[in-house]
């Protein structure tokens, strides 16, 4: 499952004034940045950054099936390098979503060691991939359809932001793609949980 989002495109844009020429980064000269989640867990971000403090970006789904096929994410950009402001080998990523399924909003920040990015066609390969309960996972995926191309390099299991819960699956119309992302059964949505990286908060 994947799901087309112009809001994606609109998030592209924005990050290309945070982004550095290709020389400022050695080995690859571009950016090959995706979104997705697993079948169950679509979600919607609201905030995303590379290298910068969080800001807010113009709402989009990211959907797919990232635990059972490949490629794991969708509607991916060419972006230019981000620029690795520390000079440390490493860049920061942070995210807000808020989960399709639950309406609750997650935050999370995590490092990604460069030298870890697969590099194909002369791009970095990066995916950010979303879970159950708030997991985030930051896949670099050879080029291929095997299980053996499957790449994680880091995941972290977010904290929540309860001010920012918002049942998106109400906002009729602002989402055409909404009933194909949403077309999981409740069984499907249960064993998702159960197999869950991350434990579900307490009190909730």
């Amino acid at each position: 499952m994947t799901a087309p989002s112009s809001g994606f495109g609109l998030l592209c844009a924005g990050l290309l004034v945070f982004f550095c020429p290709a020389h400022a980064v050695e080995a690859a000269e571009s950016l090959t940045l995706g979104f997705g989640s697993d079948s169950t867990s679509p979600v919607v971000v609201t905030h995303f950054s590379i290298e910068q403090p969080l800001m807010p970006v113009s709402p989009f789904i990211a959907a797919s099936e990232a635990e059972r096929r490949l490629p794991r994410m969708a509607g991916a950009n060419v972006l230019s390098v981000p620029q690795d402001r520390h000079r440390d080998g490493v860049w920061s990523l942070s995210a807000q979503w808020v989960e399709l399924p639950t309406g609750k909003s997650w935050r999370a920040s995590v490092d990604i060691p460069i030298r870890e990015l697969t590099i194909a066609f002369d791009a970095y390969e990066l995916a950010v991939l979303f879970g159950p309960n708030g997991e985030l996972t930051i896949g670099s995926d050879r080029i291929g359809r095997s299980p053996s191309d499957r790449r994680d390099v880091v995941t972290v299991c977010a904290e929540r932001v309860p001010s920012a819960d918002k049942d998106w699956k109400a906002q009729t119309g602002y989402f055409p793609e909404l009933p194909y992302v949403m077309k999981f059964s409740h069984q499907d949505y249960l064993a998702g949980l159960e197999a869950a990286k991350c434990p579900s908060p307490s009190g909730e």
